[in-house]
């Protein structure tokens, strides 16, 4: 382990501060590109939930997109039929959420899975925030 005295810490603290503080020299601009646009997988939702409370029992088939949070109550049972695909869209700055207070019956076969995904062609971590079962 390397040991460094504080005096010395502070030092380079100071002279990281001055460093950052410096305004860049001899360029005329600087283009900070943001993070690339990305593609969004083809589908065709067969129907579209954005913040609900699902109070009944609903079944699920074909493809289904999910936006905000979606609650499935105490009392309310939500079906996913074989080969179902849900997909989750981010809606502003809250990722998108699937809450189970009641019962979730997701009958996927090997043939035909039930999937859960983001709506991107490319998914990435935090796309969604995923099943919460309480």
């Amino acid at each position: 382990m390397i040991r460094i005295p504080l005096i010395a810490m502070v030092g380079l603290q100071l002279l990281a501060a001055l460093l950052i503080s410096q305004p860049v020299t001899g360029a005329e601009s600087l283009t900070v590109a943001g993070p690339a646009a990305r593609a969004e997988a083809p589908f065709k939702p067969t129907v579209v939930y954005a913040d609900l409370l699902l109070a009944e029992d609903t079944v699920w088939r074909g493809e289904v997109l999910v936006e905000g949070v979606l609650t499935v109550a105490p009392q309310a049972t939500l079906s996913i039929e074989p080969g179902t695909v849900v997909r989750f869209r981010r809606q502003g700055s809250q990722a998108p959420l699937l809450v189970v207070q009641g019962r979730l019956v997701a009958t996927g076969t090997k043939e035909a899975p039930v999937l859960f995904t983001s709506h991107f062609a490319d998914p990435a971590a935090a796309d969604w925030q995923g099943i919460m079962l309480l």
